[in-house]
């Protein structure tokens, strides 16, 4: 949806932009030409920014409810997930432990280590670098397993904390520091030194607000890896649990 507004707006700014550059062209600009050319092209750009940084950063929100959360782990770095299962608990349990580690092996090393597992839970975490899965967005996670009569319910809750981390400060560097300083830079230069230039040809520079998009797409690229790599890393462990009532 931001995407598609920020998409709306940009294209409405070309079409705007391409009409005065056709104008422009055909006769020297006056002074309040280059104006009206300055806040058609800066406007609808300042606020595609202001939607890609709402949506980068809301890539980065908590998603689970704190009470679905074990203890120790932060609500806004964990994924959570659950599944029902037939069968015994210790041997679901059993079950899980194997799958972690079979799904993340590669060339015989493993790629996730089981710190703890009884027939209640079970626990593990990341080995950094190693394995089919070493780029997965996770750094450790537990499994509990609730036995009800024939049923079990199993919940997993996966801790993100260091690839968040990372993210937020990749987002604010992106965000702010880089795209914020186009976007802020550029309109005043060219406002400064075209809009307000000493001449006819210097106004005629004003078509150059539009390299304020480098500064506005990028936003939307964060927001979309970081959303991308969680929803991988829980869309691989819906997949075991998914795939335990097959196997169990």
């Amino acid at each position: 949806m931001p995407a598609g507004i920020a998409g709306t707006v940009l294209t409405a700014t070309a079409a705007a932009t391409w009409t005065a550059w056709s104008v422009g062209a055909r006769e020297p600009m006056p002074i309040e030409t280059a104006k009206v050319i300055f806040f058609a092209v800066a406007a609808p750009m300042w606020l595609v920014w202001l939607i890609g940084t709402w949506f980068a950063f809301s890539r980065l929100r908590p998603s689970t409810p704190r009470e679905l959360i074990p203890g120790g782990l932060e609500a806004r770095d964990v994924l959570t997930g659950e599944a029902e299962l037939t069968g015994d608990s210790e041997a679901v349990s059993k079950k899980i432990a194997e799958q972690l580690i079979a799904a993340t092996s590669m060339g015989g090393m493993s790629g996730v280590k089981i710190t703890e597992r009884t027939r209640e839970r079970v626990a593990f975490e990341k080995v950094k670098g190693v394995g089919a899965h070493a780029a997965m967005a996770f750094d450790s996670g537990l499994v509990t397993l609730d036995a009800q009569g024939e049923k079990v319910r199993v919940r997993y809750a996966v801790s993100q904390k260091r690839f968040a981390r990372i993210m937020r400060i990749v987002t604010y560097l992106v965000c702010f520091l880089y795209c914020g300083a186009i976007v802020t830079l550029v309109p005043i230069l060219i406002w400064k030194y075209a809009v307000h230039g000493t001449s006819a040809a210097a106004r005629a520079q004003t078509f150059q607000t539009i390299q304020m998009i480098h500064g506005v797409w990028p936003p939307f690229l964060v927001g979309f890896l970081s959303g991308h790599l969680a929803k991988r890393t829980a869309g691989f462990f819906d997949t075991l649990l998914a795939n335990l009532g097959h196997i169990v």
